[in-house]
């Protein structure tokens, strides 16, 4: 039973509250919430059980498949002053020089995989006359065609792989390591 002349307040004891304490009582709780979490996610029980325990591979929208867009958002992605030839590069296969991209990931979130994509036709070719002499510098246009840049701007049909099939020019052309940067 409660006596009232027995309590604390009658007998003129007062309760201070002590910041040091209190201070001391949140951080070792903060310490022993931390560490029950630390535990449970570790041991995936309570909330955790459901956490995956492997690292997430990159899909195919993890990957930047136009190098013109990874030209153009490289730095976004965290490559930065990324250049044409720091990811296309020839390469000879079956005695056929082609041109290759190291194909570039949009984001840190996943683990990405190496790989290689080919471009038949690529963007810029140098193109060279029956005689050997050079005819400059041709862009790829959305046919495949190749438009020279001169203010002429010669026109040359191409098989892949810088071949042309105009007449006029020799049986090879030049790959060149040039891409612009797109943002389509």
């Amino acid at each position: 039973m409660y006596n009232d002349m027995d309590s604390d307040i009658t007998y003129g004891k007062s309760y201070n509250f002590h910041l040091i304490s209190f201070i001391i009582g949140l951080l070792l709780g903060m310490i022993i919430m931390l560490l029950i979490i630390w535990i449970s996610y570790y041991t995936k029980t309570f909330l955790f059980t459901y956490c995956s325990t492997k690292a997430q591979v990159c899909g195919i929208d993890d990957y930047f498949i136009n190098p013109g867009n990874a030209l153009a958002y490289g730095e976004i992605a965290g490559v930065p002053n990324i250049t044409a030839a720091d990811i296309l590069f020839t390469k000879v296969v079956d005695g056929v020089t082609g041109m290759y991209y190291d194909v570039v990931a949009k984001n840190n979130n996943c683990v990405a995989n190496q790989f290689e994509r080919y471009i038949p036709f690529p963007q810029y070719c140098e193109f060279f006359y029956d005689n050997g002499d050079s005819a400059g510098k041709f862009k790829r246009d959305a046919v495949n065609n190749y438009i020279g840049q001169t203010p002429l701007g010669a026109k040359v049909k191409t098989l892949k792989n810088c071949n042309p099939a105009t007449v006029g020019y020799s049986s090879n052309g030049t790959i060149l390591i040039e891409w612009d940067k797109t943002t389509n």
